[in-house]
């Protein structure tokens, strides 16, 4: 078969990833100006012509996309661009095949082709590479033939090997992580709350539908640090469960308090209220004590982001601070006091200035 037409997505920090899938592909028999990387200056955009258009034209024509994947947290939306084009309005058919380089799986292409960067299955990404008689897809009235059929085991055996041994060493060996500094909440209104809340005129309705609607969420991604888990033991649960909202945590810390210092339930509504409506924010004030045995914790609630979601629902994350016993008093600053001068009487006449002449001073 002719050679494929082979397009690489990637982020611009992950050129060497790229660089060095281009040059295993062309020792596997692809033709050197059949391969795109974006990343290459002798394989990627011509100077001058326009970026986007360029890409279109390309992305129309190509056999395979391979998308290099790396973390989870990176800006993915042109490399999700790529994929699309080449899926939705490529002239020809095109197979897109994930390369995952770490742990972190693609959130929006999970079901396509997905080779993890492992020896066993960069072997079999190699093996389908060159003899899967539809690896590449054939256009209406074309047969279907391998690339490379006529290639041996041990041949596609040591292109695998070391295309993994390469990638191993390209692809970085550290992991992302997060630390939440406080315990945290995670609130949510699902897309039916969400989409009635935005049509309302009512603010009374709208907060009445907030306190009725916003449940507890594990996050999926939770890190290292204080977590969900810790944050309801403060209003009196043993750990998080699942169907939990905010109220059952108001209410249940309710029946735990002894301080009568409800203000900062109010005031935690409010200001997702204000959220929702798009109102600004103002300073958190109100904190509650924590029911929790033989602890004297006190904690501010405050919200620190609103996230609307694809399905047009929203995420409130309400992080717990610390702050000192609400009943600790700082001393009131002593007013500095000047000391009164002496009345002025027939015993005490006022002191005499003296003169211009005398050598006194004018003023």
């Amino acid at each position: 078969m002719p050679s494929p037409k082979i397009f690489i997505s990637h982020r611009q920090d992950d050129a060497k990833i790229a660089t060095v899938v281009s040059k295993h592909l062309r020792e596997w028999g692809v033709a050197d100006d059949a391969i795109f990387q974006s990343s290459d200056p002798q394989r990627g955009l011509t100077v001058g012509e326009e970026v986007k258009s360029q890409l279109e034209k390309m992305l129309e024509e190509i056999n395979l996309l391979i998308l290099l994947y790396t973390y989870l947290e990176e800006d993915w939306s042109y490399s999700m661009w790529e994929c699309g084009i080449a899926q939705g309005k490529s002239t020809v058919k095109t197979r897109t095949v994930v390369l995952q380089c770490t742990e972190d799986e693609p959130t929006v292409f999970r079901n396509e082709l997905r080779i993890r960067v492992s020896p066993r299955e960069i072997r079999r990404f190699a093996e389908d590479f060159h003899n899967k008689v539809d690896f590449f897809p054939s256009n209406e009235g074309e047969d279907e033939t391998a690339f490379a059929g006529n290639t041996s085991a041990e041949v596609i055996t040591s292109r695998s090997e070391r295309l993994f041994s390469e990638l191993s060493a390209t692809i970085p060996s550290g992991s992302a992580t997060s630390k939440h500094l406080w315990d945290f909440v995670r609130l949510h209104l699902n897309s039916k709350v969400a989409q009635a809340i935005s049509n309302l005129d009512d603010e009374e309705k709208i907060r009445g539908m907030i306190r009725g609607n916003l449940e507890l969420r594990r996050p999926k991604f939770v890190g290292i640090g204080n977590s969900v888990d810790t944050a309801v033991r403060q209003f009196g649960y043993g750990s998080f469960q699942p169907g939990l909202k905010l109220s059952d945590l108001i209410t249940k810390w309710a029946k735990n308090d002894t301080t009568s210092q409800t203000a900062w339930a109010d005031e935690l509504y409010e200001a997702i209220f204000r959220a929702v409506t798009n109102s600004q924010s103002t300073a958190a004030s109100s904190r509650f004590k924590s029911v929790r045995e033989d602890v004297e914790w006190w904690f501010l609630p405050a919200v620190t982001r609103m996230r609307g979601l694809r399905d047009h629902s929203l995420e409130f994350d309400v992080y717990l601070i610390r702050v000192p016993e609400a009943d600790r008093k700082v001393a009131p600053r002593k007013k500095a006091t000047r000391k009164k001068a002496p009345k002025r009487t027939a015993k005490n006449p006022p002191r005499k200035t003296k003169s211009r002449e005398e050598g006194g001073s004018s003023s």
